[in-house]
């Protein structure tokens, strides 16, 4: 005793049976690719955080992706690693808080672009800020100097 229902993801109709299954997708692709899009439709409006904490959800993270056409906003590099074949893009928190997911403030960058972005200016190898005038540097030493 089969029945038919329409997939809720690709709308074509199909048969299911009703003691395995409760008829709301057509195959397991379906079901997945309908959970994301709810989830990323939620995090766009703000109902949802985008991640758990300090972790950024995979929905999130290929969304943002496939939104960048696989590109680093900032200067445009695409490539794929040899070994895995993925792109080893990563995704910026602009505003230099890993808690805060919301669409505007994340970015997709290259790993280089992502690091002179977050290095802090200690760790590089003397340059412009030698002085310890770059921005990073505001709190740090006024903390350093009371003690």
């Amino acid at each position: 005793m089969k029945q038919t229902s329409t997939c809720l993801n690709c709308s074509t109709v199909f048969e299911y049976n009703p003691h395995h299954k409760k008829g709301k997708y057509c195959n397991n692709k379906c079901q997945q690719e309908h959970k994301r899009k709810q989830f990323i439709t939620e995090w766009q409006q703000g109902l949802v955080s985008g991640g758990s904490s300090y972790h950024l959800s995979q929905y999130v993270r290929n969304h943002l992706l496939e939104e960048a056409d696989y590109k680093c906003s900032k200067c445009g590099w695409t490539g794929t690693n040899i070994h895995t074949g993925r792109v080893p893009l990563e995704i910026d928190h602009i505003d230099d808080d890993p808690y805060n997911h919301s669409p505007d403030n994340l970015q997709v960058l290259c790993p280089n672009c992502h690091a002179c972005k977050t290095q802090a200016p200690q760790k590089s190898k003397g340059g412009r800020y030698q002085n310890r005038t770059h921005p990073k540097f505001k709190g740090a030493i006024g903390a350093a100097e009371a003690q």
